[in-house]
């Protein structure tokens, strides 16, 4: 079956992450919720959820990847890159595929019908998955990294004042001033 990451883990990210991401990470238990709920359907043999949960998943796809923005003004510039193609990749795949041929992204395909009704849980299977990988390999992968830069930051700031406080970091500044040259140059 499809991996998946336990609600511990969300509610702990949750915990840990500042206040102005903590939206990304209830979308994102959202969704996992949602997936729960499209596999026990699945398990009865029905393949899709239904519509106004289709909706729902959807909606809280489009605001997720929205939210995920948010995280572009804290990361570091070598991340930034990286997030914005992600945004760009699932966002083309999952809401709006505008490349010759491809006919809309799999959201627009499902919800007005561009495809024949027997497609459609086919697609909402490769819609789901795709979004929950995202999430997985995607959201929570780099909310953790976040959350461990911000920890080194931590220490690093935590470090420094205990230097100060104990006074060591003044003496190794100290330390590393070099000596003025004496005054008057040479004598003959």
């Amino acid at each position: 079956m499809e991996e998946r990451i336990d609600t511990y883990s969300w509610l702990e990210l949750l915990r840990r992450v500042p206040k102005k991401f903590q939206p990304l990470v209830r979308l994102a238990m959202e969704i996992e919720s949602l997936n729960e709920r499209y596999i026990e359907e699945v398990e009865k043999g029905i393949g899709v959820l239904p519509l106004e949960l289709q909706q729902q998943l959807i909606d809280s796809g489009q605001r997720l990847v929205f939210e995920y923005l948010s995280l572009i003004s804290v990361v570091g510039k070598d991340m930034r890159n990286e997030l914005m193609n992600d945004l760009r990749q699932e966002y083309s795949l999952l809401f709006w595929e505008k490349e010759e041929g491809k006919g809309g992204g799999l959201a627009q395909k499902m919800l007005y019908s561009v495809v024949e009704e027997r497609q459609i849980p086919r697609i909402f299977r490769t819609f789901i998955t795709q979004l929950v990988s995202f999430v997985h390999h995607r959201v929570y992968d780099v909310l953790v990294r976040c959350i461990e830069d911000m920890d080194r930051e931590f220490e690093k700031q935590f470090a420094q004042l205990s230097l100060r406080r104990a006074g060591i970091f003044e003496r190794i500044e100290e330390a590393e001033v070099p000596s003025p040259p004496p005054k008057g140059g040479r004598k003959k």
